[in-house]
């Protein structure tokens, strides 16, 4: 990895070892007594961070927004079960080390990662990656399963990347659970209370779940969050749909269609949060330089995978190998969004090679991490205003797009506040 390695860091046969260490490979939503005590000691020593030095990596806002968390903390941490493609971009792994620091505020507890979006090898390395950087995070007992298999077609060379960065990261196979459905149904089980399923990716699996077990998710899914977008017309039944031109529902469209049928025809509350809710709060690759300033190894992955991961999407654009995407929409999307005609011209005209690019990009979109806030109650209502979208008398639907987004800037600085702690404040790793 590009970032320096931090003293206290451990090598990468001790990252995959970190990677072992879970007892739940099929991804329970449970809480062995070794992971309890060591969050005990994580949340003593976060409430201690507040009269440390360590209050130096945080800006005033971003203090001030944790501070305004704190006290919103419910009697137990909401659990929660994730749908992921990590590895594809780094958005994925960057809802995982925001999950470790809401946890430790005692307002999230992620027990369960399916890994979807691509052939069942890509699929198992996205599992492994996801189980790695948990144990990396101190989060052994995350349960974390390859996904079912899905139909591809002619997306292989789309669905099937995963960046050899993510390698080093990675646990051993044995490590993660090889049956989505088994995992899900012992996890809905297994819970206390209510379970938010969090669809951050395909929905094959999150679908799948609700056609097996419809009495158990009735019984034990509490909202279903998704980060997609519904249509401008609802079906016969009055029923909001997926847009299938979201990437996630796009990704297995029958499954999405299913998924939102069935989350109504449940009557479970379904919350959607569209793209453009993250091209509102969208940050600069700043954000991820001081990931990588932490030291953790992960802090430094996600650095160097979101600037391969825009090499590359920008040399395919050069390529015409994406469809209608080319210069002027990613001038538009990543520099300067709005459509500065006389701007994008100049800028074209100098033909910059991309580490100009690089220091040029000021909108990077965090899809999943603004997802993941959104189906947290405390930072939902410090951030949003969701907008009904059901029909009268229909089970309820909210959507997140851009104009619901009422606290962009303080869903930026909260972002990268939790991404920064849980990376710093991890034992044997960060700021010293």
């Amino acid at each position: 990895m590009a970032a320096s390695p931090h003293p206290h860091a451990p090598p990468d046969g001790a990252l995959r070892e970190l990677g072992r260490q879970g007892r739940l490979g099929s991804g329970r939503v449970s809480r062995p007594p070794r992971y309890t005590a060591q969050a005990g000691l994580q949340r003593a020593l976060f409430g201690a961070f507040w009269t440390s030095g360590q209050e130096r990596m945080l800006t005033a806002e971003e203090r001030t927004l944790l501070h305004q968390l704190r006290p919103s903390s419910p009697a137990a941490a909401q659990d929660c079960i994730l749908f992921s493609d990590p590895n594809k971009d780094p958005d994925d792994v960057v809802s995982f080390v925001m999950a470790k620091q809401l946890e430790m505020l005692g307002l999230a507890h992620v027990g369960h990662v399916v890994t979807t979006l691509g052939p069942h090898a890509v699929r198992a390395e996205r599992a492994m990656l996801a189980k790695g950087v948990f144990g990396a995070l101190g989060m052994p007992g995350v349960g974390v399963a390859i996904g079912r298999d899905y139909e591809i077609g002619a997306r292989q060379a789309d669905h099937g990347s995963f960046l050899a960065r993510g390698q080093p990261l990675c646990a051993a196979h044995a490590a993660v659970g090889q049956d989505s459905l088994a995992g899900m149904r012992q996890s809905l089980r297994d819970a206390s209370g209510k379970i938010t399923l969090i669809a951050i990716a395909g929905m094959s699996d999150a679908n799948a779940l609700l056609v097996a077990e419809p009495d158990l998710v009735r019984q034990k899914v509490g909202r279903v969050v998704v980060m997609g977008g519904i249509a401008r017309d609802k079906d016969d039944q009055g029923l909001v749909c997926p847009d299938d031109r979201a990437y996630n529902n796009h990704t297995d469209l029958a499954a999405a269609r299913s998924f939102y049928r069935l989350a109504q025809d449940y009557g479970i509350p379904l919350r959607v949060v569209c793209k453009e809710a993250a091209y509102k709060a969208a940050v600069s690759p700043r954000f991820y330089d001081a990931l990588a300033a932490s030291g953790h190894p992960v802090g430094g992955y996600l650095r160097d995978i979101q600037k391969e991961s825009l090499k590359t999407l920008w040399d395919r654009i050069g390529k015409r190998e994406i469809g209608k995407l080319d210069e002027r929409w990613f001038y538009s999307t990543f520099i300067a969004r709005g459509g500065d005609a006389a701007g994008f011209e100049q800028w074209h005209a100098q033909r910059p090679p991309f580490e100009q690019i690089w220091g040029q990009v000021e909108r990077l979109n965090l899809y999943d991490p603004l997802t993941l806030l959104a189906a947290l109650d405390a930072p939902s209502q410090m951030l949003f205003k969701p907008l009904g979208a059901h029909a009268p008398g229909k089970p309820p639907v909210e959507v997140i797009g851009a104009e619901e987004v009422t606290s962009p800037d303080a869903a930026r600085t909260l972002m990268a506040a939790l991404s920064k702690l849980a990376l710093a404040t991890e034992i044997g790793y960060g700021a010293r």
